[in-house]
Formats: structure tokens, sequence, C-alpha cells
């Protein structure tokens, strides 16, 4: 969507299923997961649509992919395996390998790289619900609970000082971070919005601008039969002076 000119351009073509899209950090290349040849697999496509889809991976498992490290080397990605789990691993972009990342007896999806690529946030429910977790990248290392009372769908702050997620009764929170070389200390989560309406929290359904200031939300368009052609987006803008408002304390 060209927001200036209002104007929308197809950028896949596939008689099959394209989604989950995914910006390269440099703005030329968009990732994505696709049926065109079986298993939901990844896909990259230049962003101006001056070449074909390039197959990234092959597999029999479905494959989304959900971050892409600041320096575009890695991919990381949520794995469905064949017993029903969700596992965490990266693509190394340029050599094409993959590697586990955390595999596991639990359901653990939704990685999301720190902007300096040192470490992983993902969603897991190893403790019996779901909640937000940081590990250090590529590891080993420990690994520290950021969300109290469950939570999903991590997104770093473009300068890694704060995590935001989506909680289980519909409310968008941050929480500080403090990282060193070997450790990372998280703060109290605090209330940004109420995200009832919105469709946030497996894979994440919302986005931050760059200058950290706009958020970007997926809304439900009702049901299907009503709505074939989704193509709702919300755009909340000066949440940051309402947090000043509410006196949070976040920056």
């Amino acid at each position: 969507m060209d927001l200036d000119r209002g104007t929308r351009t197809r950028l896949t073509f596939s008689e099959r299923a394209d989604w989950s899209p995914l910006w390269s950090p440099d703005g030329h290349w968009i990732a994505f997961c696709s049926t065109r040849e079986g298993a939901g697999n990844l896909y990259r496509k230049p962003a101006d649509g001056s070449r074909e889809a390039e197959r990234l991976l092959e597999s029999e498992n479905l494959q989304v992919p959900e971050s892409w490290s600041r320096d575009g080397r890695y991919i990381a990605l949520s794995e469905l395996t064949g017993g029903g789990g969700w596992d965490i691993k990266v693509l190394d972009v340029e050599s094409g390998e993959v590697m586990p990342f955390l595999e596991s007896s639990f359901q653990d999806i939704s990685p999301a790289f720190s902007p300096d690529g040192r470490w992983i946030a993902y969603r897991s429910n190893e403790s019996g619900r779901y909640e937000v977790y940081v590990r250090p990248f590529p590891g080993p290392g420990g690994k520290w609970q950021i969300s109290t009372s469950g939570g999903g769908a991590p997104l770093w702050s473009q300068d890694g000082k704060q995590i935001y997620y989506a909680t289980p009764d519909d409310k968008m929170v941050a929480v500080p971070i403090t990282a060193t070389e070997s450790t990372l200390t998280a703060g109290n989560p605090v209330e940004l919005l109420d995200t009832e309406p919105y469709m946030l929290a497996f894979f994440r359904g919302f986005d931050l601008s760059p200058d950290g200031r706009t958020f970007a939300l997926l809304k439900p368009a009702g049901e299907v039969e009503e709505a074939p052609d989704r193509t709702h987006v919300n755009f909340i803008v000066n949440w940051f002076e309402q947090l000043e408002r509410m006196d949070a304390g976040v920056r």
C-alpha cells in the first residue's frame, strides 16, 4: 500500500496462500510464507517486484518468518513440527543454513530479534500458560521471563530498551529492559493500550514505526462472508504523549 497515493500494488501472484510478510531491514526484500510448492515454506521477493519469488527453505513443516535481524543476515522463524508443537529456528540468509534456536516439548513461538541482534524474545507455554521470555542469540546463556501474568507476540523498541507484548486480557504493555554483555534485567510492565478489538497475540498483529511513536494494529473486518477483502489497518498515533500523561515513566 502506497500511503501517499492511496494505491495498492500486488506483490505475489501464486494461486496458493501467501502470508506473514516480513520486510528486510534495508527495505529491498519481503520474506513470506507460501504453500505454492506444498507445505508453507519461506520465500523472499524483491519489494519492487522486479524478480520472481525465491524459495529459501524446503521442509515438510510449516515455517513462518517472524523477525529479520537488523544486519540482514538472519531470519528467525517459527516451525510447526510433525507432532503439532512449535519450535524456533534461525535461517542464515547468506549461507542457507538453518540453526535450531529453541526445540522443546512446549509451544515455543513468535521470536523477535533485539535491535543489536544479541537477544531473541519469544513466547512459550513451558510454565503452563504463555509467557514472554528472552534468551541470548546465538547462545548459550540464561533465560529471563519478561511478562508477569501471561503474554505473547513480543516486539522490541527501536533502541532495545523496551519490549512490548500482548496480554491475555487484551492489553498491550511495555517492559523496560536493561541488558549487559551477558545478563538482562526486566522492569515492571506498564499498560499502554486496550487492544480488545485487535488481532495481536498469536502471530504478532502489530508493529511500531521506526521513530517509535506510532503503532499499526490489525483489526478484524467482521466475518469472512461479510468482508472477504480485509484491508483495514488502524494506526495509533500520539500514544507516547498518552503514556506521558499517565506518568508511567517509560521512555
